[in-house]
């Protein structure tokens, strides 16, 4: 097993659990919200710092904690239809300006 390999591995499963992390942020907000609606309606008592809980840390553990496992499932939108019908030298040149691009702003 070369060192690429065994880091590959390594971030595969912290990316797993960076994913399980997030579902169970999802499940947590989704029980929150229905405690302190029920408690709100029901008992007239809702549930103090549920919607800033909710807001500020659930939500974005739950997007951002699965984000690694989604960009490398190749899950996200790509619109290549415009490149793809690029000549061959067009082509060539957009990817050297990328590249460019890439190293100025980096």
């Amino acid at each position: 097993m070369t060192v690429l390999q065994s880091v590959d591995k390594w971030l595969w499963r912290c990316e797993l659990v960076l994913v399980y992390a997030s579902a169970l942020a999802a499940v947590v907000m989704m029980c929150l919200t229905s405690a302190d609606a029920l408690s709100r309606y029901l008992l007239n008592r809702p549930i103090m710092g549920a919607y800033e809980i909710t807001e500020k840390y659930l939500m974005v553990a739950t997007i951002f904690l699965g984000l690694s496992y989604a960009y490398r499932g190749g899950v996200f939108i790509r619109v290549t239809f415009l490149v793809d019908r690029l000549p061959a030298r067009m082509n060539c040149w957009r990817n050297i300006s990328r590249i460019w691009c890439h190293y100025c702003f980096v």
